[in-house]
């Protein structure tokens, strides 16, 4: 989970269980991420001020946060269910494998569809991946009034009509998604897995779709349409996705909805070696 995620679930942790306090900080601050490389007794030091309220208390910074972990914490995450012995370690990794699905399913579930998207659209990284291809422009006379004329832009420009093919340069092999949100419009369809695609795991290195299938006879889109901005976004899992509603390769590009994209946003945020990539066009 990224730094903003693991805070949150931390304090909705802290309101479900009741924390409040000296606990509630010793709680967070032990099972935050960056804090993971100093022991009890070093965090305890850094938090001295707060946890003595500022050194009115008597007992030492460490013994209150031994206490708060011992007498409380540990006792209510038993009463949840925890199993394991008294270690933090162990208490992080129990939450992250059985109340953070359950926050996360919570929180994804208020997402609508282009919400969903947004929030793919923001874990993407910074890297060029996804390139469409013009294979073929429509002639002069299809083009819109005056003609097409190229302008400087950081975005790049494909004509209606235009042929083109997607293609993707893997960074490491694996099972790739294929999704496009289609310009001026709500509707997103998933390409890979679907008949345009000859597979749906792929080796590292350049990748092309569409393919001439058995279910698909062109190696080309159509860019149809209206004038506007196109989306492509593409989510590399190294583990086959246990996705329920993915197409085969015989099928057609399914329509997205938000519940597919929210169970997409799932698979992401628990599978850290999943990488996701987007990138837009405009159709002129």
């Amino acid at each position: 989970m990224d730094k903003d995620d693991e805070k949150a679930f931390l304090n909705a942790m802290v309101i479900e269980f009741h924390f409040s306090g000296k606990t509630e900080l010793a709680f967070i601050e032990r099972l935050l991420f960056d804090n993971s490389d100093l022991n009890n007794k070093q965090l305890a030091e850094v938090l001295e001020r707060q946890l003595t309220d500022n050194g009115k208390l008597k007992s030492t910074p460490e013994v209150i946060f031994r206490d708060s972990w011992s007498k409380s914490i540990f006792p209510k995450l038993k009463a949840e269910g925890y199993q394991g012995e008294n270690k933090w370690q162990e208490a992080r990794q129990w939450l992250i494998n059985t109340k953070y699905p359950i926050w996360k399913d919570k929180q994804v579930s208020s997402l609508n569809l282009l919400d969903s998207w947004q929030w793919l659209r923001e874990k993407a990284e910074n890297r060029r991946v996804i390139n469409p291809i013009i294979l073929q422009q429509p002639p002069l006379s299809e083009l819109a009034i005056g003609g097409w004329e190229k302008k400087e832009t950081s975005i790049k420009q494909i004509p209606l009509n235009s042929l083109i093919h997607y293609q993707i340069q893997l960074p490491q092999g694996g099972y790739l998604l294929l999704l496009e949100k289609f310009s001026n419009s709500t509707d997103i369809y998933c390409l890979c897995p679907s008949c345009v695609s000859p597979s749906f795991k792929f080796d590292t290195g350049e990748v092309i779709l569409p393919q001439k299938t058995k279910y698909y006879s062109k190696d080309h889109f159509t860019i149809q349409g209206s004038i506007g901005i196109e989306e492509v976004l593409a989510v590399i899992s190294p583990v086959k996705p246990k996705l329920d509603w993915l197409p085969n390769l015989q099928d057609k590009p399914l329509s997205l909805t938000e519940k597919h994209l929210q169970s997409l946003i799932t698979m992401v945020t628990m599978q850290s070696e999943t990488q996701v990539f987007w990138t837009r066009y405009q159709i002129v």
